[in-house]
């Protein structure tokens, strides 16, 4: 049985917070207009506190023109700003003396410079393009922040500038146009998208935001991908391999970290629109201050695309194969047809930090999601999606390299089913996670220790388990990690985590890294971890009726499944050239699948062992200052085979691959036009029919997506316009394909415009 409950009008958030696009823009409009009457020491945030001491600069380039959006930080404190349309910045500080100053800016070789604070002297710091945008700063490997070249865990960054320059509309179409080995297909009981990542279905990855993990599923093991708004992406931080140790036991394939913008100018207010018509738009607007002692930031999004259908052009036809042999071809007689449903996806989001000093701060921040989903045909009903998270972090820096962090954040997920006619609103599954965590890193001499402890309490709701019902789990964990700079070219990382699981004995799971850079331009890492994952809830506790066709049990004695993972990778720096060969080798113990059990029921079970191996090739080059050539080529095979006969829908071949062009084509104007595209490899694949016992071959074609931008900023004004073809060459998924692959619209057109407020009125 579902809980029910009545809404007073009905559908309440339907019809009150399902504001039109026009309400938006006016709204946005209103608040711009309200903006510009700021008074103009309020904008400008000039004065200081009495007891602080301001520090001001310009960041400039090579040619000596202002640096709009460079990051500039001094170290060993809170203090972080961001240079404006002018390419100043301003920092304060409550104690004056020797400091050192961080500027990076991405594609710039970052400059670390000494200053006085209180001197009252304006800084001019100039930064050098850097042939090879691998400068960022990364933090989710090792949770201190350290350049990207230096990390000794394999990890992949996906800038702000790559996002921009691929303009995804969600979520799934920017992880395909930037991670070869990531396959999103379509889920036909939830009718929404499920991932794989190099050979790992998705509950061996982890998906955090701002290091923290994310509640709620929209279909098996996988998370609701339209929470994320792409407009609020600062980067991405993808740590390939079991990262266990650091972030969470179920880190067995990998953790993708998503990194939200802050508040780092003294004020701004942006407003951001794509437009594709049937095939999505998406509205933003975000206002943020930076103050000396405080900072806050404000998000509301709109995202909405219409429902499509995949459909075959001819009858799907594959080969059937006997136990002796025989081999006989069939053709299905209809056309087959998959309904892609659109979403309308409205979203909110508040952060403030307070600095009471120099060393100590506080953050509270908190997130709204509500996702309506179109009325099925033939159904009474229709589905939203909603989500509340509220979280909270408290930071203290000892000194500049020491620093004591604590965390805590609940995230409420739900799905409900509205009846608009009678009115009803039932919610047949909610998730609800509270996390607290206590850590600490500190760097003495040329070992840095990191050591916390968390813990996890999870509530779970869902209509697969019995009755409809609940259950509750909790996980504790501590670790320790230390790494140890050996000498100038060599780096080694050790760590443990120790997890006690509800049910379930304590487990320990090590990992080791190393970090050899035997001549400069040439690095080499080799890993090896363990992952552990307990059984979730819904895998020990499920007991659903499928429509009366079979029944899907859960198996409160199942084990936790265990793995081990070797990597290793070559890492070739020359001049205009950076070269990547990486490859890995996983293990899987007490793997949790299904086995039928009699001949109408499935069931979780142990089943044997799997692996998975994987190579990747990447290469990035520039011919010339202005344009970047990117290209990446990845392996994967999954061994999952039966009698020989591959069994798996794991592409094996897959590449991403961009060309981008950038030019200032005056001191106003700068344009920008960008190639991506990604590539999947035809296979066959087979499924084995255990009543009739007879196997089914099918064959699914290769697949070339790419999309072609152009664009033009007025940086000094902050404007940018563009204009994309996605799907440049219109091709079309089949319904048949959509098993292993996520179906298609086909080509689109889309408009972009985004707005600076602040940089056009010149606050």
């Amino acid at each position: 049985m579902y809980t029910a409950s009545y809404e007073e009008n009905g559908c309440f958030f339907s019809s009150h917070f399902q504001l039109r696009r026009f309400d938006l823009l006016l709204s946005s409009c209103l608040l711009a207009f309200l903006m510009a009457w700021f008074p103009a020491e309020v904008r400008a945030a000039d004065e200081a506190e009495p007891d602080r001491y301001v520090v001001r600069g310009v960041v400039h380039d090579e040619r000596n023109q202002p640096m709009i959006g460079a990051l500039v930080a001094i170290v060993g404190t809170h203090a972080v700003a961001e240079t404006d349309h002018r390419g100043e910045f301003r920092l304060s500080l409550r104690e004056s003396g020797k400091r050192r100053l961080k500027v990076s800016y991405v594609g710039y070789t970052p400059q670390t410079i000494d200053i006085n604070v209180g001197s009252g002297k304006e800084i001019s710091v100039g930064l050098i393009p850097s042939l090879q945008e691998i400068g960022e700063a990364v933090v989710t490997g090792a949770r201190t922040e350290r350049p990207l070249k230096d990390m000794p865990v394999i990890t992949r960054v996906i800038s702000r500038a790559e996002i921009d320059r691929v303009n995804p509309l969600d979520m799934q179409g920017l992880l395909q146009y930037t991670l070869p080995g990531i396959q999103f297909r379509y889920n036909s009981m939830s009718q929404t998208s499920t991932m794989t990542y190099q050979g790992m279905n998705s509950k061996m990855v982890v998906f955090l935001i701002d290091g923290e993990r994310i509640s709620g599923e929209s279909s098996d093991h996988n998370i609701d991908y339209n929470r994320i708004n792409i407009d609020e992406i600062e980067r991405i931080e993808v740590v390939r391999g079991a990262a266990s140790t650091l972030y969470d036991s179920n880190a067995q394939g990998g953790v993708i970290n998503i990194i939200t913008k802050k508040a780092t100018r003294p004020i701004t207010l942006n407003i951001n629109t794509r437009y594709a018509g049937s095939n999505g738009e998406k509205y933003g607007i975000s206002f943020g201050m930076k103050r000396d002692r405080w900072d806050t930031r404000t998000t509301i999004g709109h995202r909405h695309r219409k429902t499509f259908y995949a459909r075959d052009d001819r009858p799907y036809s594959y080969e059937k194969i006997a136990e002796d042999g025989t081999v006989t071809y069939e053709t299905d007689s209809a056309l087959m047809v998959v309904p892609l449903y659109g979403y309308n996806v409205w979203d909110a989001s508040q952060r403030f930090t307070y600095h009471f000093n120099d060393r100590l701060s506080a953050e509270l921040k908190a997130g709204y999601y509500n996702n309506v989903r179109p009325q099925r045909p033939g159904r009474k009903n229709y589905e939203r999606y909603e989500d509340l998270t509220l979280s909270g972090r408290v930071k203290y820096l000892f000194r500049s390299d020491r620093l004591l962090d604590f965390s805590f954040i609940a995230d409420s997920y739900a799905k409900r089913d509205i009846y608009p006619a009678i009115p009803l609103t039932e919610t047949p599954y909610r998730n609800r996670q509270q996390t607290a965590r206590l850590n600490y890193t500190g760097t003495f001499g040329t070992h840095t220790l990191s050591l916390g402890g968390e813990i996890r309490h999870e509530h779970l709701k869902h209509y697969m388990l019995k009755d409809g019902g609940s259950e509750t789990a909790y996980i504790g964990s501590v670790y320790v990690q230390e790494d140890w700079k050996v000498c100038p070219f060599l780096q080694l990382v050790a760590g443990v985590r120790a997890d006690k699981a509800q049910d379930y004995a304590p487990h320990l799971t090590p990992k080791v890294s190393l970090l050899y850079r035997p001549v400069q331009g040439v690095t080499l890492r080799t890993n090896y971890s363990h992952g552990y994952r307990p059984p979730t809830l819904k895998e020990r506790f499920q007991e659903f009726n499928m429509a009366n066709i079979m029944y899907i049990l859960g198996n409160p004695d199942l084990r936790p499944e265990t793995s081990r993972q070797l990597s290793g990778s070559l890492e070739l720096e020359h001049g205009r050239t950076h070269f990547t060969l990486s490859a890995y080798h996983n293990r899987y113990h007490n793997y949790i699948g299904y086995a039928y059990k009699g001949s109408d029921a499935l069931q979780y079970i142990n089943t044997d062992d799997r692996k998975t191996t994987g190579v990747e090739i990447s290469l990035r080059h520039r011919p010339v200052k202005e344009m970047l050539l990117m290209a990446t080529y990845n392996f994967v095979n999954d061994y999952n085979e039966r009698n020989g006969r591959n069994v798996s829908t794991i592409r094996p071949h897959a590449v991403t691959f961009c060309a981008s062009y950038r030019r200032k084509i005056n001191k106003d104007i700068v344009g920008n036009v960008a190639f991506n595209g990604h590539w999947g490899a035809r296979f066959a694949t087979y499924y084995y029919d255990s009543s009739k016992k007879i196997y089914e071959k099918s064959t699914y074609d290769g697949r070339t997506h790419c999309s072609l931008q152009c664009s033009a900023q007025m940086p000094r004004r902050g404007l940018t316009l563009g204009f994309m073809i996605d799907n440049l060459f219109d091709y079309r998924d089949k319904a048949t394909t959509a098993l292993v692959q996520l179906p298609d619209a086909g080509r689109s057109f889309v408009l972009t415009l985004k707005i600076g407020i602040a940089e056009l009125l010149d606050w």
